[in-house]
Parts: structure tokens; C-alpha cells; sequence
């Protein structure tokens, strides 16, 4: 049975997944916590907006070692760069800045050819996989709580090569043997690519993880709800951008549902901006946008394992309050109502349901004979009516994932090869 933990819920986040394991708030390295302290940005370089990208660090809600593009730099910050002081943009985030892009050191460049040669981050000692892959930084805690997410770096003769990746660690075996299933079901199926890649699959991570398993993962520049965030910018994407967005976010759904699966966890945060995203001042910048984190997903018509309150439908939160949900039987139409939830993060910047604690939001969608998503704040008309469509308290009202993209939100305005 799902555990349901009252106290837990009371807490003011809706980023929590609640598992038959356990019920865990994502957890940020001690630094994170650090809220009045400034990020620093390492190995920066300045685009030609003058804005500043590099991996930061110590900043309040983005993992270590992320990379990272801010606004424009204020001109008396552009002035002050070759002494690396603290930097303000013109939205108001300051930052520091450390030492700037440089060449590789020799050793670290050795015997490597054409896109291997690269600045590397800073490995930390660790190591998994008897030496294969190193570490580098500070651990995440995934959403579920129960894996820890590393950046790291193949190894080549003990020394860093290549590009950067991700670990996902965990001593949960069957979570990992079975999200290393749906990444190989997922990306090598009819609409595969829409996912990161996997990479590796450890069952036995050795070296300082003894006991414990790793999946090995490309890695995206951002999640999407922190890119819609930014820069205390809180706005949503416009015009192409966002129904280029929303349509990459409707072809992983697309990827997960012709592979027969469930996704049970679609969300802004499941979703990884590639390539830095550009400049949201550029209204032709374009935006790519792929899939993460399949641990929950499972067959049609099988039963949960987990669950996030603020990606869950109506029906499924009521019968987590009757009975834990574990009887609930998964259909194509829960991640219908999900993905309409994206669709209005994408357009406002935010999620519908932030700042709201995991019990105000169950309690809101099991306690109503008919809930409805207030959609006001969604300018385009064509996706305004596309969200209500998908947050149809009904289920069986929702469309299915190919009515999504043939929507006019997407066809009357051009979506992929289709252009009217």
C-alpha cells in the first residue's frame, strides 16, 4: 500500500513522490540551503547578449554544477569581468564569478581527438563502476528521494574524458533494473529520441557505492520548470516558442504511450531544456526540450508504484484517500491530465499547483465531484481550450495523445512537417 504520511503532506511543496517505500521531499546538498548566499559560476564564458553561461554553484534551488545561462549583465557588471567580482544582471540576480573558460590541461587532453577535447569540471575522488565513470561535485536527491543524481565523466586512463553525464544512483535495484527497462522500451520504439539518452546500466556500482545501482545518462543543460523560472523571471514561453515546447513536450508522451507504458510522473521538472535554450529575447531562438526520469512508469493497466501529487488526475487522488491508490489501474488518460498541467507551466511559467502542500492539492482533486482547472491565466486561446480538453475531470473525455497533436493549436499554426 502507498503509505500516507499526514505530517508529510503538511509541508508547504508540491514537489514531493510518494512511494510504497517511503515518502521523501527532494533534498539539496547543505550549500543549496544557503539562501542569502551568491551563486558562483565557474568555467563562464559571455554570449554576445552579454550573458553569462557557465556551471554554478551554491546557488538556493539549482543543483551544483549546473549549467546555467543568466540574463544580461548590467553594463557596470560588463565593465568589472577581468576582476571577477560579484556580477548583477539587469533582471536584479547577482552572481560571482570564478575562473573563466580556459584550455584543458595537458594530461587531461592526452590522446584525444576532436570533440573529447574540453574543459572538464572538477572531479571529487569517486568513482563507480571499478573505475569506469568518476565524479564530479555534489549529489542531488532525485524527486522520489531515492536516488542520488551525480554528474560525472568517463574514464579514461584515471583521467576525465568525453562529455558530461549523469549517474543516478540508488540501492533500490528493481526502480533502477526497471527504468533502465523503459529507457530502452522508450527510446527504441516507433517515436524513440524524445528521451535522454541511457547510456549504462551498473548493476553493481563497486569502488565507493558498494552494494548499489547506477543507470548512466546524457545529461540536459536545465529541467524545464527551473528554465521557466530563471532569473526570477517566472513567464511563460510565447508564440513559436511555446508550441515548440509544448509539442516536444507532447512527443515524449507520445514516445511513452506507444511503448505501451504509463508515465505516472509528467511533469516540468521531468523535462530537460538542451543546449542552454537560448536568449528568451530572441523570439526565434527556439527551444529543445527532452524527457527524464521514467523510475515510475509502468504497463497499461498495471497499478502504481508512486506518485507526485501535483502531475496526479482527480481519480487517482481519490482513491489514494480511500485506500492509498494501490489498487488504482493506469491508463493512457492519467498522463493525459498531466500533460495538460505542463501545457499551462509552459504558457504562465508556473505550476498550477505551486506553493500549495501536497495534502491541500490531494485534498482539492479527491474531495470534488468535478474539479476544474482555472485556465485564465493562458493567453492563446487555442491552448487555453486544449488544457481544459486534457483536465477533463472525466477521464474517459480526454484526448489521447495523437487528438493532442493534431490539435489546432498545433496544426493551424504549424507542428512538426505540418504547416496550414
Amino acid at each position: 500500500m502507498i503509505v500516507f504520511l499526514y505530517f508529510l503532506f503538511a509541508l508547504p511543496t508540491a514537489s514531493f513522490t510518494f512511494t510504497k517505500q517511503a515518502f521523501l521531499p527532494q533534498q539539496h546538498s547543505a550549500r543549496s540551503v544557503l539562501l542569502h548566499a551568491v551563486p558562483t559560476i565557474l568555467d563562464w564564458t559571455i554570449t554576445k547578449e552579454n550573458e553569462v553561461n557557465g556551471y554554478v554553484v551554491d546557488h538556493p534551488s539549482i543543483p551544483d554544477y549546473d549549467k546555467i545561462t543568466t540574463s544580461s549583465l548590467s553594463s557596470a557588471s560588463m565593465r568589472g569581468l577581468k576582476e571577477r567580482k560579484v556580477v548583477k544582471t539587469n533582471s536584479g540576480s547577482k552572481y560571482k564569478l570564478g575562473n573563466p573558460l580556459t584550455a584543458p590541461e595537458p594530461s587531461a587532453t592526452a590522446n584525444m581527438k576532436g570533440s573529447d577535447i574540453s574543459t572538464f569540471l572538477p572531479i571529487n575522488g569517486k568513482k563507480i563502476g571499478l573505475g569506469k565513470y568518476l565524479l564530479v561535485g555534489s549529489p542531488k536527491r532525485s524527486t522520489s528521494g531515492k536516488s542520488q543524481i551525480w554528474s560525472c565523466y568517463r574514464s579514461k586512463n584515471g583521467e576525465p574524458t568525453g562529455e558530461l553525464l549523469i549517474a543516478k544512483i540508488s540501492r533500490n535495484f528493481e526502480a533502477l533494473e526497471r527504468e533502465d527497462g523503459n529507457y530502452k522500451r522508450v527510446n527504441g520504439g516507433l517515436f524513440g529520441g524524445s528521451f535522454i539518452n541511457r547510456i549504462d546500466f551498473l548493476e553493481e556500482c563497486s569502488n565507493d557505492f558498494a552494494d548499489q545501482t547506477a543507470i548512466i545518462l546524457s545529461k540536459g543543460d536545465k529541467d524545464l520548470k527551473a528554465y521557466l523560472a530563471s532569473n526570477n523571471g517566472n513567464y511563460g514561453l510565447k508564440g513559436k516558442n511555446l508550441r515548440d515546447c509544448c509539442a516536444a513536450a507532447a512527443r515524449c508522451l507520445q514516445s511513452v504511450h506507444y511503448s505501451n507504458l504509463v508515465w505516472t510522473d509528467m511533469k516540468a521538472d521531468n523535462l530537460v531544456v538542451i543546449g542552454g535554450g537560448g536568449s528568451r529575447s530572441d523570439k526565434n531562438y527556439g527551444i529543445k526540450v527532452k524527457g527524464i526520469d521514467l523510475e515510475s512508469a509502468m504497463p497499461k493497466r498495471e497499478n502504481p508504484v508512486d506518485y507526485s501529487p501535483e502531475a496526479c488526475p482527480p481519480e487517482f487522488a481519490k482513491e489514494f484517500l480511500i485506500d492509498g491508490g494501490e489498487n488504482f489501474v493506469l491508463n493512457s488518460s492519467y498522463d493525459m491530465w498531466s500533460l495538460g498541467l505542463v501545457f499551462y507551466n509552459i504558457a504562465t511559467g508556473k505550476g498550477y499547483f505551486d506553493g500549495m502542500s501536497a495534502v491541500v492539492i490531494t485534498k482539492q482533486l479527491g474531495n470534488s465531484e468535478n474539479y476544474e482547472v482555472d485556465v485564465d491565466k493562458v493567453e492563446d486561446v487555442k491552448l487555453k481550450s486544449l488544457i481544459r480538453d486534457l483536465c477533463n475531470s472525466d477521464p474517459r473525455k480526454r484526448p489521447s495523445i495523437t487528438s493532442v497533436l493534431l490539435h489546432p493549436f498545433f496544426t493551424t499554426t504549424g507542428f512538426g512537417s505540418w504547416s496550414f
